[in-house]
């Protein structure tokens, strides 16, 4: 069957993957525009950072050490490196500001609304920060 990438992906899809992404990208920019990538958030493949908390003493029972870069990442980074028209953006920053360990509580604010998404409101609170790693890709001005 083939090695499984963290997010799910196995080797035989990955090629796939790409063939597609790329698609989608070329079919975009055809006027011009900018493609943002958004690449995964770092997380832990087996652990509901909502569940964690509800039973721990600690936040830093649900801590996790970030996680390598999954096949999706580099792929998304892979394509940016190659073209004018694409970037990828790295939210690790917003979602793992501890790096290399994430907290899924800061400020008192749950980070994590699952294990893939981050919660509005803490997005919503580092709005900011979000703002500021959008405008160093390049893809919108100050």
């Amino acid at each position: 069957c083939g090695r499984t990438d963290i997010l799910g992906i196995a080797d035989a899809m990955q090629a796939e993957f790409v063939t597609r992404t790329t698609a989608a990208i070329d079919a975009l920019t055809v006027g011009g525009a900018t493609v943002v990538l958004v690449e995964p958030i770092a997380y832990e493949q087996n652990l509901d950072p909502t569940s964690c908390l509800s039973g721990a003493i600690t936040v830093g029972e649900c801590a996790f050490v970030r996680p390598e870069p999954s096949f999706v990442t580099r792929a998304y980074r892979d394509i940016a490196a190659t073209r004018d028209d694409v970037v990828s953006l790295d939210l690790d920053e917003l979602s793992c500001p501890s790096n290399p360990v994430c907290l899924p509580l800061i400020d008192d604010q749950l980070v994590f609304k699952d294990p893939t998404h981050l919660s509005v409101d803490y997005t919503t609170a580092q709005r900011a920060v979000f703002l500021r790693l959008l405008t160093a890709t390049g893809a919108i001005g100050d």
